[in-house]
């Protein structure tokens, strides 16, 4: 997603049981100090296999909030959720407040439009985005071990993990494809900042002599996405047991095309 990214410092010890009362991570990655060759993938020619999301490393801490701030993620995450399942316009209000025992009225204290509640969620998932790939994939080495840590944890994004059970990326795209506003707005936006990260990544793999130098970083970005894109229609709806096998096999294919 985007290269820019924040770490809150973690607070002095004295206020180690105040944290521990907030129930809200506020400390895992959000956004703004820039990270140069920003996200990558799995590691180098000798494990082609796919690494356990679990394997990358991801400090996360408590900050304490006010109740009325929880209650403005809970609600936040719930919808996330619930636009997991039905699509982001499919989100009842109604069903979204009865969920979490609050009014109508009460959920509007918290946002005054059903459309800055849908902001929120995309920026949400954009945030969790940016800490489940893009995060563990910039502690990598540089060059080519980024990019296949940054492939890696892209397919488990794609495939379903705690969060949701697809891309929630790709369902807003056939939602939004043709409809100006906001979301549209931060969609494409954070699409672009996607691109931009592979071709970031794979740069770093030029510098590096993993990948040719007159590369066509664009291109490269296209094919990578491309291939997720294919992978989400296969596995998800097609049900194809072999769909990562595949999706990692045209991978390697787009590597060994592009090496010095």
């Amino acid at each position: 997603m985007t290269e820019r990214y924040r770490l809150i410092p973690e607070p002095n010890p004295p206020h180690r049981e105040k944290r521990e009362k907030s129930k809200i991570p506020v400390g895992c990655a959000v956004r703004t100090t820039t990270v140069e060759g920003a996200h990558s993938a799995p590691y180098g020619k000798t494990d082609r296999r796919r690494t356990p999301l679990a394997s990358y490393d991801r400090s996360c801490y408590f900050l304490p909030v006010s109740k009325g701030e929880q209650t403005r993620q809970e609600i936040v995450e719930r919808a996330l959720a619930l636009a997991g399942e039905v699509g982001l316009e499919g989100v009842s209000l109604g069903v979204l407040a009865a969920g979490l025992n609050l009014s109508k009225s009460g959920l509007f204290a918290h946002f005054r439009s059903k459309e800055a509640l849908q902001v929120e969620v995309v920026q949400r998932a954009i945030d969790h985005f940016i800490q489940d790939v893009v995060v563990p994939a910039i502690r990598q080495p540089r060059g080519e071990p980024r990019l296949r840590t940054l492939f890696d944890l892209h397919l488990i994004w794609i495939h379903g993990n705690a969060r949701s059970g697809s891309c929630f990326f790709m369902a807003l795209t056939h939602e939004y494809d043709d409809r100006p506003g906001p979301i549209r707005d931060l969609l494409v936006k954070s699409q672009r900042d996607w691109y931009g990260t592979i071709a970031r990544a794979a740069r770093t793999a030029v510098e590096e002599g993993h990948l040719r130098a007159d590369l066509d970083l664009e291109q490269f970005a296209f094919e990578f996405v491309g291939i997720g894109m294919v992978f989400q229609q296969v596995a998800k709806l097609l049900e194809h047991p072999r769909a990562e096998e595949r999706a990692r096999g045209a991978f390697e294919a787009l590597l060994e095309r592009n090496r010095p």
